[in-house]
Formats: structure tokens, C-alpha cells, sequence
């Protein structure tokens, strides 16, 4: 009888642990580098994401905020620290809601925009920051016709 309570108890103790997922989890890991004109940010740590990433307009300092479960400390330094062409400053705020971080990315000008994507195997959460490639046409110039006078030949052509 005593053994079967004991076995009853571990029970519970597991299901109440794999109900709280913040009590069986552990920090999101976050790596940011600049890649070839691009921000590549990338986070581990999750089977699935719980995410929110929203651009916010103020024409003055254009930015985008991020919402995403706890991130380790190290990543949080790392994150602060890093500026690029595209990334003026990165700024995290710990635990604003709900157990969530919120980093904003204060971008350089409104130019800069944002791709998010999820990938399976191993699961990552990835957001790119970018410059659109604009499509410049040059102004057609203007060829001045130059006009040639031809003479015939001896053969008639």
C-alpha cells in the first residue's frame, strides 16, 4: 500500500511538471549576426514557438518589437551589444508580460524590414532583418543619330 501512494504521488508530482511548462523548461537561446547585407537572428530552445513580432511605426525611430519566452542571460548580453548597418541597437526587457521578454530592434530607417520563419528539424525560430533590392533603371540616354552619307559604288550597291 505504501509503495502504491508512493507511485501515486510521483505521478501527479510529473503530470503537474508537464502541465507548468515554464517549471520543465528551460531559457531560449538567441544568436544574432550580420550575414552578407542581412541581420540573421536565430533562437533555439523550443519544440514550438510562442512568438509575437510587430513593426511599430514612428517614422522618427523606426523599430521592431519582439515578444518571446524567458531568454537566457547570456543571450540577453549578447543581444545588447550588437550593432550593424541595418541594427542601430537592440534593447531587451526582462519578464514584461506574462514570463515573456520584449526585445526591440531599432532599426536605421524605414527601409529596413523583416522576414520571420519557423524551421522543423532541428526546431528554430529565425527572423532576418533587410534592405529591399530597389530596381534602378537608368534614364534611357539619348543617342544623338548620326546620319551617314552613303555613296554608291561601282557595282550599283
Amino acid at each position: 500500500m505504501v509503495l502504491f501512494s508512493l507511485m501515486l504521488s510521483f505521478a501527479s508530482f510529473s503530470s503537474a511538471a508537464d502541465v507548468n511548462p515554464v517549471a520543465s523548461t528551460r531559457p531560449v537561446i538567441a544568436e544574432i549576426s550580420f550575414q552578407n547585407d542581412t541581420v540573421h537572428l536565430e533562437m533555439t530552445g523550443r519544440q514550438t514557438w510562442k512568438y509575437d513580432l510587430n513593426r511599430i511605426s514612428d517614422s522618427k525611430k523606426p523599430m521592431v518589437q519582439m515578444e518571446v519566452e524567458s531568454l537566457s542571460i547570456n543571450s540577453v548580453n549578447s543581444l545588447e551589444k550588437f550593432k550593424s548597418q541595418l541594427v542601430k541597437s537592440v534593447q531587451v526587457k526582462r519578464n514584461s508580460t506574462q514570463g515573456h521578454d520584449q526585445i526591440t530592434f531599432n532599426l536605421i530607417n524605414t527601409k529596413v524590414e523583416q522576414f520571420d520563419y519557423l524551421t522543423d528539424e532541428p526546431s528554430r525560430l529565425i527572423v532576418d532583418f533587410y534592405t529591399k533590392a530597389e530596381s534602378v533603371k537608368a534614364p534611357a540616354k539619348k543617342i544623338k543619330a548620326k546620319h551617314f552619307k552613303v555613296e554608291p559604288t561601282l557595282d550599283g550597291f
